[in-house]
């Protein structure tokens, strides 16, 4: 048997035809029996040869058509996505051609970081003219923008005897997008009520009474007590209560522990971390809060060029400068995703990855003992007045000796927390031990006055921020 090869391309259609000569068995069989038959005077023989005949015939008539008659279209559904949602891909093909195709199959070239949850991306069947078949599959998205490939389709004739091989481009959707951005803008209670501002427990410029002093020379006329000056006759001066710019820290916990995904395609830990701190700076962007974003136990997530010599990353995002290293930042958390198969590791309460880091350790050796833990690192660069919304996934008790050491000091705490073992169906005993501890930690947080808002990531994060913020986190 022979076979001949030919490649073309037609614009944006690619395609390659292989042809099989089935001759060179078929004729030598038919041949050597005809041969043979009239030898020996065997009309068994003579009759015989028809066999190999015949499939010579078949497979010499057993052709395609001359140009690629196929149509592809895509639907991707829903439209409107977050990250780790689950979409359906609909992949419809229809023979658009006047002959049968007697073996079509086609497959879907799906971008590489998405994995196939459900379904499958290939389909093989034949088609009569104008028919349509489809196949269905569920991939899980992830931060940024995907472009899928044409769909590799192949042709064959019944007899096999000729093979067409074409990338077809696909109508329909061809990218899948998941950004952060809010599907329906913001309700007007999302707004925070004082843009930032704060009571402060001083006086100075303000509208508020704080207290009266005695008057001093060079004290504002408009600020004296006259009535308290017309009932006893001694000058009073009246202070107010000061207003302060309130700092809002958005701080992100990059536990090493969240690189690693419950299933594959599944978003990783740190992916869901990042992805809600990027929406909650983005509504405190909206708000007007002065805001400042900052990662901790960053090592290897975060470009080094944004990490600190304390080994934070903190970043003033009130200039156009500053916004755009804390987005860089952010979405390096969520670009950082692994998607190793790995069993998603929560330690058990009373354990924290690498002790020698945290606030409060027993084990750490001298050397360590004379520099900082990130947790003193944090609280020496918070000013006094600030708010700070930790987004951590839960996975140790770092993110509980930090609310700790800030409920310590006064101050306001908010803790978001995307719930990494719900992500799959059907949990496994060590996921859901894992859920356990993570509830135990939560528990924990609560009992220390921290606010915690548990965030299902089959649900929209907004809704959880617009549950939170008005009334936990500005007072």
């Amino acid at each position: 048997m022979s076979d001949a090869t030919s490649a073309h391309t037609d614009g944006d259609l690619s395609h390659s035809r292989e042809r099989r000569q089935p001759w060179s068995i078929g004729l030598v069989a038919t041949l050597v029996l005809v041969a043979l038959g009239l030898l020996y005077a065997n009309t068994t023989l003579l009759a015989a040869a028809t066999v190999p005949l015949v499939y010579l015939v078949y497979g010499t008539v057993s052709t395609l058509p001359a140009e690629p008659s196929v149509a592809v279209k895509r639907t991707l559904d829903p439209q409107v996505l977050a990250p780790g949602d689950h979409v359906s891909v609909t992949l419809a093909v229809t023979n658009t051609s006047d002959r049968l195709l007697t073996d079509l199959r086609l497959i879907d070239i799906v971008p590489e970081p998405l994995a196939v949850t459900s379904g499958s991306p290939r389909l093989g069947r034949s088609l009569r003219p104008g028919e349509t078949a489809t196949t269905t599959y569920v991939v899980v998205a992830k931060s940024g923008e995907f472009a899928f490939g044409p769909p590799a389709v192949r042709l064959r004739s019944l007899a096999d005897s000729a093979t067409l091989n074409m990338e077809v481009p696909a109508a329909g959707d061809t990218r899948l997008t998941a950004t952060t951005a809010v599907a329906e803008p913001p309700r007007q209670p999302t707004a925070l009520p004082r843009d930032g501002q704060q009571s402060a427990d001083d006086s100075g410029t303000g509208r508020e009474f704080y207290a009266t002093r005695p008057y001093q020379p060079g004290d504002p006329i408009r600020r004296i007590n006259w009535r308290q000056f017309a009932k006893t006759g001694s000058l009073t001066t009246v202070q107010y209560r000061q207003e302060q710019a309130a700092e809002t820290v958005v701080l992100v916990d990059c536990s090493p522990l969240g690189l690693a995904a419950p299933r594959p395609g599944q978003p990783t830990a740190t992916e869901l971390t990042g992805y809600a701190a990027e929406r909650l700076h983005a509504v405190l962007q909206d708000a007007g809060v002065v805001t400042v974003v900052a990662a901790a136990r960053a090592d290897t997530q975060v470009p080094p060029e944004l990490i600190a010599t304390d080994g934070l990353s903190w970043i003033d995002s009130t200039d156009k400068r500053g916004r755009t290293a804390a987005d860089r930042l952010l979405r390096s958390l969520q670009g950082e995703a692994s998607g190793r198969a790995e069993p998603l590791a929560l330690l058990p309460p009373g354990i924290d990855l690498g002790a020698k880091t945290d606030i409060g350790d027993r084990h750490h050796d001298t050397d360590a003992a004379t520099e900082p833990t990130p947790i003193q690192s944090i609280l020496t660069r918070l000013s006094s007045n600030a708010q700070v919304i930790v987004c951590t996934p839960l996975l140790d008790d770092w993110p509980v000796d930090l609310v700790t050491a800030l409920q310590t000091r006064a101050y306001s705490t908010v803790v978001i927390t995307p719930d990494a073992t719900t992500t799959t169906p059907t949990p496994t005993p060590g996921q859901r031990l894992a859920g356990v501890h993570r509830q135990l930690r939560l528990d924990a947080i609560d009992r220390r006055g921290g606010r915690t808002v548990d965030w299902s990531p089959d649900r929209p994060i907004d809704r959880a921020i617009r549950a939170s913020l008005p009334q936990r986190l500005v007072r």
